[in-house]
């Protein structure tokens, strides 16, 4: 069977990426592991890795013929002055583990240009085509950041992206798969219409509205028996 070498980024690319990762803030001389979800550490350190988390994503989004990959900016409950980055697999779930290995590569890389070859050529990319799209919680950091991740998204000219300012983190998750399903849908060749993050709370308003019709149809005409009066409500989703 004929083989065929992996489609790699070009050269005036991979220049303008390396020559905007060496503007940026060097992070310390330490190594940087993806914990739950992503990076997590004080805001100080993330430009370098805002930007090649950026850069990643592009490359997942390749690997996966185009589809919409997430990053979220946001280090959840960690003190203040900490952020970080998520990622959000095309379908709003959690990358795999092998996945998560290529970031802390990137990340990592002593020589940029080299390691987005070699990533390029292990994961076999056909197609220059991606399409991230990226978020940020309130944190006085996360501005910053998103600056940076968009000066990577947009210095790669296949990338179509939207950046939906500030949302909750299960949002980005949600519109990462709703873009994946209008992706999907599209014709060949055309450009990513995205979804807007008011979808969201749409779709939470017709679950609550539905559980209430489902309670009225059930429970309305007597006091149901073997049930807590109590509800309790997780704020992480």
């Amino acid at each position: 069977m004929e083989s065929h070498a992996s489609l790699l980024l070009p050269n005036n690319v991979l220049d303008e990426l390396v020559k905007i990762d060496s503007t940026l803030k060097d992070f310390p001389d330490k190594t940087f592991s993806y914990g739950t979800a992503g990076f997590r550490y004080d805001q100080s350190f993330l430009d370098k890795i805002a930007f090649r988390t950026a850069i990643m994503t592009c490359i997942l989004s390749m690997s996966k013929k185009g589809l919409p990959q997430g990053i979220m900016i946001t280090a959840s409950h960690n003190k203040h002055t900490d952020n970080g980055l998520k990622i959000a697999g095309n379908k709003g779930e959690m990358i795999f583990k092998s996945e998560e290995a290529y970031y802390e590569e990137i990340v990592n890389s002593k020589s940029l240009k080299e390691t987005i070859n070699t990533i390029c050529n292990r994961m076999n990319i056909q197609t220059q085509k991606c399409i991230v799209v990226f978020a940020r919680d309130t944190r006085e950091s996360g501005g910053r950041l998103a600056k940076i991740i968009e000066s990577a998204v947009k210095a790669i000219p296949t990338c179509q992206y939207k950046f939906y300012v500030i949302v909750t983190t299960p949002c980005l998750h949600f519109l990462t798969l709703m873009n994946q399903m209008s992706f999907e849908k599209l014709p060949p060749n055309s450009k990513m219409v995205f979804q807007e993050d008011s979808i969201y709370w749409k779709f939470l308003s017709a679950s609550f509205e539905g559980y209430n019709s489902f309670f009225d149809k059930h429970f309305k005409k007597e006091e149901p028996k073997n049930y807590e009066w109590n509800l309790s409500i997780d704020c992480s989703n």
